[in-house]
């Protein structure tokens, strides 16, 4: 597959959990193609790839290129005010409390964060009145898992045991009927999908 490198340029790019692992790497790879960003994440730990970059300088919290916000999803009032304001051609949402471990210490932040912060996120955007394309990373864990040993496909059952699984399959389902609900109109401007 070859990288288109002219796509990116210029195009103004909301990407939430841009300060964990996966985020920050796409980051730096969005950057380098040229996209302006707003970086949108709760919080970045001292030890990650997010900090040592900073202290490295490799990048810089604000500058012409993006700007770094720290705010939580869950804060509807000031995500809709920061979708108003940056206008993005492209969504890509990655931030969710994604730890196993953690999902079962703390189920109900765990539920909010990745299912209401979502859903609060694809409301701030259904009614812009900008062409959007939207893609919410998620993970294989959404899918029932009953220790076969097997490859999961897209069309394969939902499921999930754990507070994280569960709400990311449950994100699944919310996203579709948002799709269904209302982004069927023709003269609808974003396009929704999960990855």
């Amino acid at each position: 597959m070859k990288l288109n490198r002219t796509f990116w340029n210029k195009k103004k790019v909301f990407l939430t959990g841009h300060t964990g692992f996966k985020g920050t790497w796409l980051l730096l790879l969005l950057l380098e193609l040229g996209a302006e960003i707003c970086g949108y994440s709760k919080e970045y730990k001292k030890n990650s790839l997010f900090n040592f970059l900073i202290k490295e300088k490799s990048i810089s919290l604000n500058n012409d290129d993006w700007e770094h916000l720290e705010e939580d999803l869950l804060n509807k009032e000031k995500l809709q005010e920061v979708i108003n304001n940056f206008q993005p051609d492209i969504v890509i949402h990655m931030a969710a409390q994604a730890i196993v471990r953690t999902s079962y210490l703390k189920p109900l932040e765990t539920w909010n964060t990745n299912l209401i912060g979502s859903l609060n996120l694809i409301d701030a955007i259904t009614f812009n009145e900008k062409k959007c394309a939207v893609v919410f990373i998620t993970t294989d864990k959404v899918y029932e898992n009953k220790d076969l040993g097997k490859v999961f496909k897209e069309d394969d059952k939902l499921g999930g045991l754990d507070p994280y699984s569960a709400s990311k399959a449950a994100l699944e389902i919310a996203v579709e009927s948002w799709r269904k609900s209302f982004l069927t109109r023709k003269n609808n401007l974003i396009n929704l999908a999960t990855a």
